[in-house]
């Protein structure tokens, strides 16, 4: 009984074994199956995985261009709306309109552009009926009324210039022309005018009248004129003198053009010869200097006059004209004689007089005593060299005496002292007699003093003479210097290298240097004279006014216009000469050559930028396929079951469609990670926009996220809420932290587990800019070369590994971004980059 249980245990273990054996063979012939669909599966699938790459590939190549073609488009109409911009922005007129009803106005309306003249809107107008007629100047709205009724009459007016009240309160000039419209049977039905704001006309007009009243009273206050002599071959050909000429001479420029000699005639017969030698000297080559002559004035006066001719020559030092400056020195000359005069009678003065005179430096010694002061005293003039005022004063009156004199150095004066001098014999002499003090530098010189002797009058002459020579003496040296200096000043400027322009408070121009002439291409005597607003596009008149109210203003960009109208950009700095009122001084210097550099120095900026990230994409490029190839493993075993399931008829369509949504999702991204490809492939231009520093910091992670998987680091973010919008490139920025987390990955040695790379961004209210913090515990920097890793082709990696770009590419780009990077590292523990980006331009919420 026990046995056939036995048996049939036995036997059923048996059927089971079998069925199971069945179970595993019928398993595996589906599984080899499968796994043969499988591969056939996946062989096409990667056939059209290339097929569509390749299409993709086509399809990246003309978006590129259509991409390219937009932006051309977008940036020509961008150039169009800006110039209609300017165009709109620089109209000063609009239309109004005036409804008429049988003779009577009943209606006005103005056009919008009425807000940039009046400052009232064509809503405020239309409110309020009658505000055309109040905003019109209360001394004008008569006759602007008596227009307006000749208009409705039915009479031709011309157009008319009156004042009106802005809306802010200022006063304006405006022209109104009026146009009227009738119907076929001619009555008046409306009226258009044209409203044109003339307020900068009017006060252009009132500053030339000004101007014009200005330049007449100095033409009548000027006492020189230029005259110019051409000279052909050695000989004067032609003679030109300036319009001045008149208030020196009394003959106009055209009576001395009508007659050669005349200029000759006028010179006092006395002086011609003088004159003519002159002349000669100049023509020769010969050393000459200025000549102060007489001439014979239209009225008949004698003048006197000093001329002083300048050559000029070719460059092969040929003699092709002379100017001459005519200098009216009559009053000079008149004033001299008078000195003479004076000067006569003051050494006849000395040469009679009695008295004792001598003047003595502030330590007390004597500079000089006359004759009658030695005979008086009995001293040599050898042994006056030796003497000092302490020393002939009487001991019993020395220290009054030099407490008096003490008094003169400080500022005072002596008049009729009595003094006791101590002869050489040793006898005493009273003297009455005044002191005085000469002042240079700011401090005391000399003390001069007159002591009055019966015995002494007889050295006067001696002592003035000597007086005289020192004076004389001072005066020639102190010409020298004067011309001296002339010649340093005159060299220097037509040495240096960059335009110099001096204008007058009329903004005239009175003096420019050769570099000047060379740089706008006008000739010395074109230049001279004009305003600087003919010369300078920008509004050089703000900058004189600054210069004017600050001493100066520096490192201006502007432009010049040279006389072929060709734009020249210049960086010009402005002086003010003197005090306030007086003329600017302005040095320009030509930025043309710097502009060229800046461009070549941008396009190989932008060129190393692109070579970068082609260069970093191929760094990138196994984590970003291994980053494609995992969604492309699911669709594929996706694909692969359903065919199967269709096959076998298990369909099930929840299943499906829930397994073809997750599919659908992994399309999207591997979408996401080739358009992302793309984006940061392109080109940078630049531009700054509103970004979000998280989307930046996710963005990078899909080139770069993968790779750090593989690598076996920890990847650790920490991004603060608080951290604002704010205006900078997203692609650049990109490259920025892509370029650190290369550097981060390459720095970790081999078989590191707890390799680690931490992000952080934070908000600074305090700095009002945004930090982000790069962190890794790699290898560490020494400190020795922290300084050089951000030199472009610096690189500590081996050789073929690095460019040495990366963190100088990170550097630029953080500077463009007005903001800085900075590197804290220790070998053995790891480095830190702090970014530091102000957020002070646009800004938003995120």
């Amino acid at each position: 009984m026990f046995s056939d249980e036995l048996d049939d245990k036995i036997k059923s273990i048996k059927n089971k074994l079998s069925f199971v054996d069945n179970l595993r063979r019928s398993l595996k012939d589906r599984v080899e199956s499968n796994i043969t669909s499988l591969f056939e599966s996946n062989i096409v699938l990667q056939e059209r995985v290339f097929q569509h790459t390749l299409e993709l590939d086509n399809t990246n190549k003309k978006l590129q261009e259509e991409i390219m073609e937009r932006k051309q488009v977008e940036e020509a109409l961008r150039h169009s709306e800006n110039r209609y911009k300017r165009l709109v922005g620089a109209i000063t007129d609009y239309m109004h309109t005036v409804e008429v009803q049988n003779g009577v106005a009943v209606a006005t309306s103005h056009a919008p552009g009425c807000i940039g003249v009046t400052g009232y809107s064509s809503e405020e107008f239309e409110r309020d009926s009658y505000l055309w007629y109040r905003m019109i100047h209360e001394d004008d709205r008569n006759f602007v009324s008596s227009t307006a009724e000749h208009v409705l009459r039915g009479e031709a007016v011309p157009a008319i210039e009156h004042r009106i009240w802005h809306k802010d309160g200022s006063i304006r000039w405006i022209r109104n022309t009026i146009v009227p419209r009738h119907d076929k049977d001619g009555r008046l039905i409306a009226y258009d005018g044209l409203i044109s704001d003339i307020t900068e006309r009017k006060l252009a007009d009132d500053a030339l009248r000004q101007s014009e009243t200005r330049y007449r009273r100095l033409l009548d206050a000027i006492t020189d004129y230029i005259y110019t002599v051409d000279v052909r071959d050695g000989v004067p050909v032609s003679t030109t003198h300036g319009p001045s000429c008149v208030a020196v001479t009394g003959y106009t420029q055209e009576e001395l053009a009508a007659d050669s000699f005349l200029w000759l005639n006028m010179v006092h017969p006395d002086d011609r010869e003088a004159v003519v030698r002159l002349g000669k000297k100049v023509l020769y080559g010969g050393i000459f200097q200025s000549l102060e002559h007489r001439i014979i004035h239209k009225d008949g006066q004698i003048k006197w006059v000093r001329n002083t001719p300048v050559p000029r020559y070719e460059s092969d030092g040929r003699l092709v004209a002379y100017d001459g400056l005519i200098t009216d020195i009559t009053e000079r000359k008149l004033a001299e004689e008078e000195v003479r005069k004076n000067k006569e009678k003051l050494q006849d003065f000395f040469d009679n007089a009695h008295d004792m005179i001598q003047i003595v430096n502030t330590d007390g010694k004597f500079l000089y005593v006359n004759r009658s002061w030695r005979d008086t005293l009995g001293y040599t003039e050898e042994e006056v060299g030796t003497l000092t005022l302490a020393g002939i004063i009487h001991p019993d009156d020395r220290d009054r005496s030099l407490g008096l004199f003490n008094s003169v150095l400080d500022g005072g004066s002596i008049s009729n002292n009595e003094m006791t001098f101590v002869k050489k014999d040793g006898s005493s002499i009273a003297v009455i007699g005044s002191v005085n003090c000469s002042c240079e530098d700011n401090g005391p010189s000399v003390a001069r003093g007159i002591f009055h002797d019966f015995s002494e009058v007889k050295k006067a002459k001696e002592a003035l003479e000597r007086i005289n020579d020192v004076l004389e003496l001072r005066v020639k040296e102190r010409t020298g210097e004067l011309l001296h200096a002339n010649t340093y000043l005159e060299t220097v400027l037509s040495s240096l290298t960059d335009a110099l322009l001096v204008a007058g408070p009329d903004h005239i121009i009175k003096t420019i240097n050769q570099t000047a002439t060379q740089l706008l291409g006008y000739s010395e005597g074109e230049l001279v004279g004009k305003n600087v607003l003919e010369i300078f596009e920008d509004n050089i008149i703000e900058y004189i006014r600054e210069a004017q109210r600050n001493s100066f203003a520096k490192d201006v960009l502007m432009n010049m216009k040279t006389k072929q109208s060709v734009s020249i950009p210049v960086l010009a700095n402005l002086s003010r000469l003197g005090n306030k009122g007086n003329e600017t001084i302005l040095a320009a210097h030509d930025m043309r050559d710097m502009k060229k550099f800046e461009e070549e120095t941008r396009r190989i900026q932008v060129k190393m930028l692109t070579s970068s990230k082609m260069a970093t994409l191929g760094e990138i490029s196994t984590g970003i396929a291994h980053e494609i190839n995992q969604p492309l493993t699911y669709i594929s075993s996706f694909i692969q079951g359903l065919l199967f399931d269709i096959k076998r008829e298990r369909l099930n369509i929840d299943e499906a469609a829930n397994d073809a949504t997750v599919a659908y999702k992994q399309v999207g991204r591997i979408v996401d990670i080739i358009q992302h490809l793309r984006t940061f492939g392109r080109r940078d231009d630049i531009e700054m926009e509103l970004i979000n520093i998280e989307t930046v910091i996710d963005n990078t992670m899909l080139l770069m996220g993968e790779r750090i998987r593989l690598s076996n680091i920890t990847l650790i973010k920490d991004i603060d809420r608080n951290v604002p919008n704010f205006s900078g490139n997203a692609n650049q920025l990109e490259q920025v932290f892509i370029n650190l987390l290369q550097n981060a990955i390459d720095a970790f040695p081999a078989g590191k587990d707890d390799a680690a790379i931490r992000i952080t961004a934070r908000y600074s209210v305090k700095k009002k800019a945004i930090i982000l913090q790069f962190y890794d515990n790699g290898s560490g920097i020494n400190k020795d070369i922290i300084d050089k890793i951000f030199e472009p082709f610096y690189t500590t990696k081996e050789v073929g590994k690095g460019t040495g770009l990366g963190l100088s590419i990170v550097y630029g780009i953080i500077s463009e971004h007005n903001g800085t990077v900075h590197c804290d590292s220790t070998i053995g523990k790891g480095t830190v980059f702090t970014i530091t980006i102000p957020v002070g331009g646009a800004i938003g919420k995120r």
